[in-house]
Order: structure tokens, then sequence, then C-alpha cells
């Protein structure tokens, strides 16, 4: 049979959470497909392109083939020609989770990918910046079937440190026909993740049940019949399941890639890569604000109105009890739901609020404390606790205090001069004083 080009869907790969609003650079397997029956030995070469970027000095890519349809030897990555000059500085090349330059491979590479990192000896390329990054060359297994050229991630930096747009567009090797006269293709995989930033150590629901493919057999309906997960952590096994929704839990925060790839009756595989931010959780509640109301210089009598209000900064809602005490006696308490990052103006209701009667207490200052019961695992307990003081005196215009001060200073006067007078009398006069 002839050669057929055929298109392939595109998609955005990016595996770090924070990306530029940058106009995005196309990385693209070229050609998109090679499709042919009569391959059943031999090789077949894709380079990978780039197109409309802004300059840059260096690139990661990850890609990964079907080893059962495709395999690569060492000398199947060439780099002569792109972009990044003749001689650039190779960091990384793995091929098959095994390292080709005498280095250490990230823990996702494995069978079946191929892991490339180059960067320019000097300068950044021109901008835009369109042409060959590498060629990827590719021998026949001699098993017919279907090798997705997929993108499980790609980085292109230009030394801000901040990597740039990608939209990426994966392509694929076929010399089988999934029905007559129409070569198969690579199903689509697709999924997405509840919430869509989750905890860690907190399930999350991952669906990839709208997965589909485009293959149609004439006699037998064609349906995904497996979803294969790989949760880009290294402590997480891959999982293969007969349903697309499934429950994951990842034990640490981070930035992932997540790679579902599905399976058509037939037997064809398409992959699809995500990035996924894994939140850490915090646990942290608080006194988000504590008054008294007077506070200084008061009269005992008056009434101060005391109001406290929690407060929970935490990732995750959070049940507080909060607690008010005078004088280091709870006077007061009340409980609250909070949800997550409930802070000024979250719905969390009315503050607490007690109204202090000072009626006959002595005149000093008094501690009025809020505090928040603590929560297993609170990563912050400097906000549990919050006080404020409330002072109680007598102005010194009082006719008590005027009475206390005259009686107290008038009986000392008198004291005094008694004291003077008996010194003055029994004290022995000189011998030479005159009688």
């Amino acid at each position: 049979m002839p050669f057929i080009k055929q298109t392939a869907p595109t998609h955005v790969v990016t595996p770090r959470a924070q990306q530029s609003t940058a106009p995005q650079a196309l990385v693209a397997v070229d050609p998109q497909n090679i499709s042919d029956t009569s391959i059943t030995s031999g090789q077949v070469q894709f380079a990978i392109n780039i197109t409309n970027s802004l300059p840059i000095n260096s690139f990661v890519i990850r890609v990964s083939f079907n080893v059962n349809v495709t395999t690569i030897s060492k000398s199947g990555l060439s780099f002569q020609g792109g972009v990044l000059g003749n001689t650039p500085n190779i960091s990384l090349e793995c091929i098959n989770g095994v390292s080709v330059i005498s280095t250490f491979c990230p823990p996702q590479d494995r069978l079946g990918t191929i892991d490339l990192g180059i960067s320019m000896l000097g300068g950044t390329t021109p901008n835009p910046t369109n042409g060959l990054l590498f060629k990827l060359t590719l021998d026949i297994a001699g098993k017919p079937g279907l090798s997705q050229i997929h993108f499980l991630s790609a980085d292109l930096e230009n030394g801000s440190g901040t990597p740039l747009n990608i939209q990426s567009s994966d392509g694929y090797f076929t010399n089988r026909l999934c029905s007559p006269n129409v070569y198969c293709k690579p199903p689509v995989a697709v999924f997405t993740v509840t919430p869509a930033v989750p905890l860690q150590n907190v399930p999350a629901i991952f669906d990839g049940s709208t997965s589909h493919t485009p293959n149609q057999n004439q006699t037998a309906g064609q349906k995904i019949v497996q979803w294969r997960w790989n949760w880009g952590e290294k402590d997480l096994e891959d999982s293969e399941f007969p349903l697309g929704i499934v429950n994951q839990t990842y034990n640490y925060a981070g930035n992932y890639t997540v790679t579902l790839s599905v399976v058509d009756t037939d037997g064809m595989i398409g992959s699809y890569s995500a990035p996924l931010l894994i939140n850490r959780i915090i646990v942290d509640i608080g006194i988000l604000d504590l008054s008294a109301n007077p506070s200084h210089e008061i009269q005992p009598g008056t009434i101060v109105t005391i109001t406290a209000s929690p407060a929970n900064i935490g990732t995750s809602a959070a049940n507080i009890t909060l607690r008010l005490f005078v004088d280091r006696k709870e006077v007061e308490n009340k409980n609250y739901t909070l949800p997550r990052g409930c802070q000024t103006g979250c719905p969390a209701g009315p503050p607490i609020s007690y109204s202090w009667d000072t009626s006959g207490l002595a005149v000093k200052s008094y501690a009025v404390e809020a505090k928040v019961e603590h929560l297993t695992g609170d990563n912050n307990t400097a906000n549990d606790q919050r006080i404020v003081f409330v002072q109680l005196w007598l102005s010194q215009g009082s006719s008590n205090i005027g009475l206390s001060l005259f009686g107290t200073v008038g009986v000392s006067i008198i004291a005094l001069i008694a004291i003077g007078i008996a010194v003055a009398m029994f004290r022995p006069k000189p011998k030479d004083e005159p009688l």
C-alpha cells in the first residue's frame, strides 16, 4: 500500500504549574504519521520540530513509543542541523530508562521512553525560532500495529528560568488496518481531575471515561477496553483498570505529569499527558480579631464589650471551638465550621460577643484572652491565642481618692510631728550647754 499522511490531534503538554503568558510555541512530530502496511522491517524516521517560538537556549523533551511495534538504538537520536547548533551541550540523553552519556536518568524514564536535554553553549536562537530540535529514528519490531510518538513533557527555556508556553502535536507509525482500506489511528485519551488541584493525602477523582477511539470495525463495535494510568510519582505504581474512573491519593505535594493510555478493542493504544499540581495540606486555625471596648482608663462599673473572631487559614474546612477568658476565667465559647482560607469577609457567622460588667472590681489591669482549641497537625500554633488588656482605675478627681489620701497623709504628718517633739524632749543636753 502507498504511504499515507494523516493528521494527529494536538494538545498542550506543560510539565510545570506556572507558565508564561507569551504566545504558544508548537513542538510537533513531522510527519504527523507514517502509515504503510508494506513497512514490516527496517526503519522509520521522524523529526521533532519547533515552530513560532520565542528565542530559546535549551530544551528538555520526553516522548514515549510502543515497544511492541517499534524500538530504538543508541544511534536513534540525532540533533545535527538543529536550532541549537551542531555542537550543543547534551545534559540528558536517556533511552528506555538507560543513560547514553553515563549520567543519571529521571525515575519516570522507563522502557519505551526517550528523554533528551540539550542547551546552547552561548546565546539564544532567533525570534521567532523555527526548525529542527532533533531527529528520531525507530526500528520496526516486526509485529504489525501502531506506535504513537507521544509527548510526555516538553520544556523550552531561554535563560530566564521560566518555561515557555508550549503546544505539542503527537505523531504515530502504523502498518496495520483496523477496517478495510483504513489505517489504524491512536485512540483519543482524555481525563479530568476533581478537585482540579488535589491535596496531599486526600483522594482525588481521575475520570478518563470520555476517552474514545476513531477506529471502526464493521464486524464489532469499537470501544475503549482498558485505561492505563502512569501517575508520575515514583512511589505510585502504574494502574490498569477496565473502567475509566479511579480514585488516587498522592502522599507528597509537588508538580507531577500524569499520563493516561487507553486501549481500544483492536489493541490500539493512545496516550494523553497533563501536568498535575498537588498542594500541601495546611492546618492553620487562629484568632482573626479580638477587641475590648472601652479598654483604657475606665471606671469600675463600666460595661466592656468584648468581641472575638476565629480564622481558618488552612487548605481544608475546619471545625473550630473559640473560647473567651477574662482574668483567666472562661466566660464564653462558640463552635464554628469554617471553609478553607476563611479570613476577613468569609462566611464564618457572627463573632463571639460578651458584655463584661466591671462593677465592684479592684483597680488594676485585666487580661482578656481569646483561644482556639488546637487541631491535630496545626502547622502554626502561634496565632491560636490573642490577649488584650483592660485597665480599671480611679481618676484623681474622685472624692474617695481625695479622702483616702487626706486621711493617710494627715495621720503621717501628725505622727512625724509627735516623733520630732519626743526626740527634742528626751535628747540629752551637752555638758557645756548653759542651764
